[in-house]
């Protein structure tokens, strides 16, 4: 089930890592001045330092999978969006569509992965999990580069958006086995982690003992 979820987690960042590099490209074929690049793409870490630490108390109480494909959706129509901007302030607004899906997807996003890891190998899971983002911020401007330069910009961002939805998809049909998982391993842990049950005294100690009193 974790395998799935990272494969799941590589579509997702494999959509995030290249588009921003490849929006790049697109900005130039517009006519807008490189420094709009780095103003649009800006708003995402302003976004992130301004709303990030209400996201957890917004998520509160829902399920991780109904979380990760909102997020996922939120994403693709940011990304979806790009094939129809050609100003800056278009530019601007897909950026922060798709910041707010990945503010969404976040939190519940690592705390799936942890609840699907053995305690005693969270460190290790956590590691592969992160590798998977370096694995899309490799793959996805090589992909994404050549989609958009034999397919065209429009065929790129709405197969973006395609697929965030199968991505959403994913997450509510892997839901309920991953809450299942997590419920094994965290029940698991809880009766190795339970101290030792302390021995009943036999009934011939706790008749000499008064006596020795």
């Amino acid at each position: 089930m974790l395998h799935f979820f990272r494969n799941d987690n590589l579509s997702f960042t494999s959509t995030r890592a290249g588009s921003p590099r490849l929006f790049f490209f697109r900005r130039s074929r517009d006519g807008l001045p490189a420094s709009t690049y780095g103003t649009v793409i800006a708003l995402n870490g302003v976004l992130i330092v301004a709303g990030q630490l209400f996201v957890p108390r917004l998520l509160r109480g829902r399920s991780h999978a109904s979380a990760l494909a909102v997020a996922a959706v939120v994403f693709g129509i940011g990304f979806g969006l790009t094939a129809f901007a050609d100003t800056a302030v278009l530019y601007a607004l897909t950026v922060l569509v798709w910041t707010a899906g990945e503010m969404l997807n976040s939190p519940s996003n690592s705390a799936t992965n942890a609840a699907l890891s053995p305690a005693h190998l969270r460190g290790r899971y956590q590691g592969v999990f992160s590798l998977s983002w370096s694995v899309a911020s490799f793959a996805a401007p090589i992909i994404g580069g050549a989609v958009l330069q034999y397919a065209g910009a429009a065929t790129l961002w709405l197969g973006c958006f395609g697929l965030a939805l199968v991505v959403a998809v994913i997450h509510l049909l892997a839901g309920p086995a991953r809450e299942r998982r997590a419920a094994e391993l965290t029940a698991t842990a809880t009766s190795v982690d339970a101290p030792a049950p302390v021995p009943a005294a036999s009934p011939a100690r706790a008749e000499v003992e008064p006596a020795l009193a």
